[in-house]
């Protein structure tokens, strides 16, 4: 397959990667906080200026009405399915310092197959 583990960018190096671009945002401390797709990126004056994104943690209510009642319904105990379509927009940092850790592919195929099997598998590890 191709290259293994996170490679950690800057933000004009991220705008430079082709859309599809899985990636994390990537904290000095060492931490990686979600994990979004890059989508085109935007250019102005002939420069990358910014990029579109969509973060595979989908967003819950677009307004206070709607968060609102959101939450009354999961204090019901009800399931809200995500919309992952809805999570689309733009990056909008401006801070060319800010890094990510952008995803191999191998880690993007690995993380689908734990999606996709983890659950059976961590069902026979625990003994169901």
């Amino acid at each position: 397959m191709g290259e293994v583990g996170v490679r950690i960018v800057k933000r004009q190096e991220l705008m430079a990667m082709p859309a599809g671009t899985v990636y994390s945002e990537y904290q000095p401390t060492h931490n990686f906080s979600g994990i979004s797709v890059k989508g085109d990126t935007i250019i102005h004056g002939g420069k990358a200026i910014d990029f579109f994104m969509c973060s595979l943690i989908a967003d819950f209510g677009g307004d206070s009405t709607t968060i609102d009642d959101e939450c009354e319904r999961f204090d019901r105990g009800e399931d809200i399915p995500q919309e992952f379509a809805t999570c689309y927009g733009r990056d909008a940092t401006f801070d060319d310092e800010r890094q990510y850790a952008v995803w191999s592919e191998d880690d993007v195929l690995g993380l689908t197959e734990y999606l996709t099997h983890g659950r059976c598998r961590l069902a026979r590890l625990s003994g169901e």
